[in-house]
């Protein structure tokens, strides 16, 4: 068992929570620029990113087929991953710490409440997680991406 302060708990949790979501945004943007070339000046700096495209043979007005740049991303299933609810059930003992410093918490085992390892425990708490959606500015560039097809 493990003595720290109900605050320490619920910051740790939120920590973890918070990497995990770093980690998922910053996968979600590797993803993105797998469909784009980047753009470079002289120095070899990146300037710009521009799609990946494909060129395909589309029937135009008058029924001709005519080859068009399509943007790879557009002709792709891309999806994030998706971390839609994280829920955490936590047993404990809770009391004030001496210094009036807010409440002191011992965290049980992870085993179920029935368990002899975490009989005595006396609290629960449950802590819920919701991941937003997908930014907005990813979602209307790919948008804007499947008109051109």
């Amino acid at each position: 068992m493990s003595n720290l302060s109900l605050d320490t708990l619920i910051q740790g949790v939120s920590d973890s929570i918070t990497r995990v979501h770093e980690r998922i945004e910053a996968h979600d943007i590797e993803m993105f620029k797998h469909y784009m070339n980047l753009d470079k000046d002289e120095e070899g700096n990146i300037t710009g990113m521009t799609p990946k495209t494909v060129s395909i043979a589309l029937p135009n007005k008058e029924g001709e087929f005519v080859p068009r740049e399509i943007p790879v991303i557009a002709l792709s299933n891309v999806s994030s991953l998706e971390l839609d609810k994280i829920k955490v059930n936590i047993a404990f003992n809770a009391g004030w710490n001496a210094k009036d410093e807010g409440m002191d918490v011992n965290v049980g085992s992870t085993k179920k409440r029935n368990d002899k390892d975490s009989a005595g425990m006396s609290h629960e708490i449950e802590l819920c997680y919701v991941r937003e959606d997908t930014p907005e500015g990813l979602a209307k560039l790919t948008n804007e991406m499947m008109k051109v097809i």
